[in-house]
């Protein structure tokens, strides 16, 4: 499958940069592209937030990438309107791409991010529960049985068995090494597409 994982912008501007004059990689993303990429699924990292871009631009980034699914982070509740009006977007062109949210802000309130268009809410940690997502709906398979998600069915929110926390964060590939080599970040993070 081919997913494009996205960092959104609350405002147009980096917060981090313009407070501490450096651009905070997006490490989260990075580790849920190594999870999925060594499965042999397809990730293309899409960084709003260093790069400037708007909903549009993210919109017509994602399309042109092919990606089947969209993953957003929404680390913080500023960033929810980004995400929703991106869902907005793309699903207003291509109802069959699968959006799925993880981060903080989604964890908290999954019935929120679910009624803005999102499919699928990654709660807590995502390494797991992503790409274990992502491996059930190659594979056509329901998604009942992976823990950790919310979603939504026959109307009503459904969320399945909690996923307990990992116990060795070191089993995942390194993020930097996905960053640098497999999507093709620059060393700043700081690169337009990384596919």
């Amino acid at each position: 499958m081919r997913v494009a994982l996205v960092r959104g912008s609350s405002s147009g501007r980096d917060a981090y940069k313009g407070i501490f004059g450096v651009s905070m990689p997006p490490l989260g993303l990075a580790s849920l592209a190594s999870a999925i990429m060594s499965n042999g699924h397809k990730a293309v990292l899409v960084d709003a937030l260093t790069e400037g871009f708007d909903v549009g631009q993210v919109a017509e980034t994602t399309e042109s990438s092919g990606a089947q699914m969209v993953a957003v982070t929404i680390n913080a509740s500023p960033y929810f309107k980004f995400a929703a009006d991106l869902v907005k977007e793309v699903k207003g062109e291509n109802k069959n791409v699968v959006f799925v949210a993880g981060g903080h802000h989604a964890t908290f309130v999954c019935s929120q991010v679910l009624a803005s268009g999102f499919d699928y809410v990654v709660l807590g940690e995502g390494e797991q529960t992503f790409s274990e997502l992502v491996n059930t709906l190659e594979q056509n398979e329901s998604v009942s049985k992976v823990k950790g998600l919310a979603f939504k069915s026959d109307g009503r929110i459904v969320q399945t068995a909690h996923r307990p926390l990992m116990d060795n964060l070191d089993s995942f590939p390194s993020p930097r090494s996905t960053c640098s080599t497999r999507i093709g970040v620059k060393p700043t993070f700081s690169a337009r597409v990384h596919t």
